[in-house]
């Protein structure tokens, strides 16, 4: 009997545990949409990767504000790989690395930001000129994205929220990469396609100001960008 008690004891903890992490090192479908959701809802969050989202998708159309958003994406990726690392002195080590980031793609982004604002009333005339080259989209996308390394911070303490980590197995790592990159996808898709669908209503000069509203966006995201460096 004593036994039997010790024996029951012992594995209530254990079934307590197995509830809320399904299997040792594995991801349960719960979790992963529970990731998938959370990831979109801070995609959609308003900030200096979204803004720039808008910017493009305001004065070009979706296609290189989709392909922007996949720079953005990499990039949170990249900070993801460098959380489960446990890189948390990355920014100590390569401090003037990232104001180098930080600046030089502030002022690039305010070139682009330029750029669009003197377009004029003609929506096709920038979007020619970033959909012949989608890998500067998403380059400044990346860039933009690698700016602020205090993401690693936020994965940090994101993650314990609904995986534990320290039982973390290379099998559910395709799971989470595709769970938090898709809910990321979500958050870009629906910014860049409701943007550009709105941007349809518009005809005859209503493109100049269009153009210079999202130019002074992109524009002001860049200087926002280099001001932290």
């Amino acid at each position: 009997m004593v036994l039997a008690q010790a024996a029951r004891a012992t594995a209530e903890p254990n079934l307590k545990d197995s509830k809320r992490y399904p299997s040792r090192g594995s991801m349960s479908i719960q979790v992963f949409f529970a990731l998938l959701v959370a990831s979109a809802v801070f995609a959609v969050t308003p900030g200096p990767g979204i803004v720039a989202i808008i910017g493009r998708s305001l004065g070009s159309g979706a296609a290189p504000g989709l392909i922007l958003g996949i720079g953005l994406i990499l990039g949170d990726l990249c900070y993801l790989t460098l959380a489960l690392l446990g890189l948390t002195w990355l920014e100590q080590t390569l401090g003037d690395f990232f104001v180098w980031v930080r600046l030089i793609g502030g002022i690039y982004l305010f070139w682009i930001g330029m750029q669009l604002f003197r377009a004029g009333d003609r929506p096709a005339t920038t979007q020619a000129v970033i959909v012949r080259h989608p890998l500067r989209e998403i380059t400044t996308g990346l860039v933009i994205s690698l700016s602020n390394p205090k993401v690693i911070l936020f994965y940090l303490g994101f993650l314990p929220a609904f995986y534990d980590l320290s039982t973390l197995h290379a099998s559910a790592l395709p799971f989470l990469y595709l769970a938090i990159g898709g809910g990321l996808l979500t958050g870009v898709i629906a910014w860049a396609c409701g943007i550009s669908i709105a941007r349809r209503v518009i005809s005859g000069r209503g493109w100049r100001w269009l153009h210079r509203g999202a130019g002074a966006l992109i524009a002001g995201t860049g200087i926002y960008i280099a001001g932290r460096s």
